[in-house]
Formats: structure tokens, C-alpha cells, sequence
């Protein structure tokens, strides 16, 4: 049984001033109802509006089934067109838009949320707001933390299967809650909880080393380079070999000087820069050979090279004389 409301119904003229009242906390008494005579009498209050319509639930009841609908959000109500609106003093009539024939839907009496400030309505508005700083919290763990940065776990609140302090992890994606979803290095995938684990994100200097681990080691030295003629390029002459010969490696510049110059000479080569790797097709027998551009730790440096030529070319160092110069021929191409 509903206690006789002492409060005053606001006195409503139009729908702009009935969408500027509803909003959460007001409370909504149903005077009649066409489609739910059950909601006749009792006190809704308003906790959530959006453009359209609006949501309440049934006041001191939040297990009513009409407070438990529409996924918990509570009885939805749509603003209708001003035309389906009567505003009698203190009661809005709002006629039945799907019938059209005039009819009334529901008869409704409004009161001022700051009049109507219950524990109920507190708390609903309470929860909208942790909502809010939960939404805002997330928000700024994704614009801190992209897909695929690089965290180190320090611990984890977790009383049965931990990962180990000091792992380290990629980031797969942060969901909704605020969860971080790992790729931890050992093979694990269990998530950080922002508040009950604590992590960090690897410094610069970490990633730096993380990245030169994961490259291929070269010892070589800067030389001249050439074939079975005079051309000579720029390169690195590493430890490796093929039948005796130099299996270099060259950087982009060098690169595209060997390329203008088997253009020149027969043979046709291209540089992709979507796959970011040279082809060379050679004239004899339709064989197509490309070499794909590589980040190397070269002498403790990184350097990004390709191997034209390595393993199928003819490369030698150049005479001495001719070392650091770009004079001659090209260079003789053997598969």
C-alpha cells in the first residue's frame, strides 16, 4: 500500500517543460494505464533519461518485475509527439499514437525530484554515477594503453594461479570492465585487474633491448663490394658465404643503385614497398628472385638491409683500388 503522497505534482504546460522535468529522481504517479492497469497508483522514479524516452522503476520496489525489466534499466516510457499530449494542470494525458483514434494511453502526475530525494532515488543516482567514473576510467586505460604495449607484471591479486611477478606481457585489448588482456611471454593469459594487480610499462630503454634481442646478429664490415667486373656498392661483408662467395648485405641506397643498374643492363629488377623487398627477373630463364628487407643488430646497431643477391650472386670484395666507389660495370649475376 502506497503512502499518500504530501508532495505537490508539478504544474506542466507543454512537452518541452515536461522533458526538461523528467529527469533522475523525479517521481511519476500513474493515475490510469490502458496496457499496465497494475502500475495504476503507484510511484515511479525516473533513472535514466535518453532523447527518446525514459526509464523508472517502481518506487522502494527494485524487484518488481517492472523494476527488473529491459535488462534491469526498469519500465520504459517514449516521449510521444507534442500532438499526443493534453496538459490538464497537474496531469498530462498522453493519448494512445499507435491506436490514433484519440484514445488515452495513461494519465500521469509529476513530481520535482528535489522534492522526492528518497534513499531509493540516491542510490540509483549513485550507481549511475560509479557508472560514469567506471566508463571514464576505462576510457583513459585504453587512451594510456594501446593494443600491443609491452607491461611487466610487479603482482597479482589472484590467490590460486598468479603469473609470476616480473613477467612480461603483450596487450591484447581492454574490455569493457577495464580488464587488461594479456599475452604474457611464458604462454599465460590471465588478465590484470586495474586496482588488484599492479603492472608498469616498459621504459624505452627496455623495448630497445627487447627489440635487439629478437634481431638477427651480424658481424660485418663496411666494404666495397662487386662481382667479376670493376661495379663495386657499398655493403656489408658478413661471416657468411655461399661456395666461397660474399653473402652481403646492402641498405636501401646501396640497393636501389644495384637496381638502376641491372636495369641497365639486361636484367629487371623492382623494388615493392608494400612487401618492402627488391625482385629480380632474369632474362635467361623467366626466374624470379627477391630479397626482402630485414631489421639486422649489426656491430651493436640496428640497421635495416637487404640481401641482394646473397646466396645466388657472384659478390666478392672489390680490389683494394677500387674499394668505396660506384665505377664499372655490372656485376655478374649467377644463380
Amino acid at each position: 500500500m502506497q503512502k499518500k503522497d504530501e508532495k505537490q505534482p508539478l504544474r506542466i504546460k507543454s512537452l518541452a517543460e515536461l522533458k526538461r522535468a523528467i529527469q533522475p529522481g523525479t517521481e511519476i504517479k500513474a493515475l490510469s494505464h490502458s496496457n499496465y492497469p497494475d502500475l495504476i497508483g503507484l510511484v515511479r522514479v525516473v533513472t535514466e533519461v535518453q532523447t527518446n524516452a525514459f526509464y523508472s522503476k517502481i518506487k522502494d520496489q527494485p524487484n518488481h518485475r517492472l523494476s527488473a525489466c529491459n535488462y534491469g534499466k526498469g519500465f520504459r516510457s517514449d516521449f510521444e509527439k507534442a500532438g499526443c499530449y493534453l496538459f490538464d494542470g497537474t496531469t498530462v494525458k498522453v493519448l494512445n499514437s499507435r491506436k490514433n483514434d484519440g484514445s488515452l494511453l495513461y494519465e500521469m502526475e509529476v513530481y520535482s525530484p528535489e522534492n522526492s530525494m528518497t534513499e531509493t532515488t540516491k542510490t540509483e543516482e549513485n550507481k549511475l554515477n560509479e557508472y560514469e567514473k567506471m566508463r571514464r576510467m576505462v576510457q583513459r586505460t585504453k587512451e594510456t594503453y594501446p593494443p600491443g604495449t609491452r607491461l611487466e607484471l610487479i603482482s597479482m591479486d589472484d590467490p590460486y594461479a598468479p603469473v609470476p611477478s616480473g613477467t612480461r606481457g603483450t596487450l591484447r585489448f581492454i574490455d569493457d570492465m577495464g580488464t587488461l588482456h594479456m599475452q604474457w611471454d611464458n604462454g599465460r593469459t590471465l588478465g590484470i585487474v586495474p586496482g588488484r594487480d599492479s603492472f608498469r610499462m616498459l621504459t624505452e630503454k627496455e623495448l630497445l633491448e627487447e627489440r635487439m634481442e629478437k634481431l638477427p646478429r651480424v658481424s660485418g664490415k663496411l666494404v666495397a663490394l662487386t662481382s667479376d667486373d670493376n661495379k663495386s656498392f657499398m655493403g656489408y661483408a658478413t661471416d657468411r658465404s655461399w661456395n666461397g662467395w660474399e653473402c652481403p648485405l646492402f641498405s636501401k641506397a646501396s640497393a636501389d643503385k644495384i637496381m638502376a643498374h641491372i636495369n641497365e643492363n639486361g636484367c629487371q629488377m623492382t623494388y615493392d614497398a608494400e612487401d618492402d623487398s627488391y625482385t629480380v627477373k632474369y632474362p635467361d630463364d623467366d626466374a624470379v628472385e627477391a630479397f626482402e628487407g630485414e631489421d639486422y643488430l649489426i656491430n651493436g646497431n640496428i640497421e635495416h638491409l637487404y640481401p641482394i643477391g646473397s646466396h645466388s650472386w657472384t659478390w666478392d670484395r672489390a680490389p683494394e683500388e677500387n674499394e668505396y666507389t660506384d665505377e664499372g660495370n655490372a656485376p655478374v649475376m649467377g644463380m
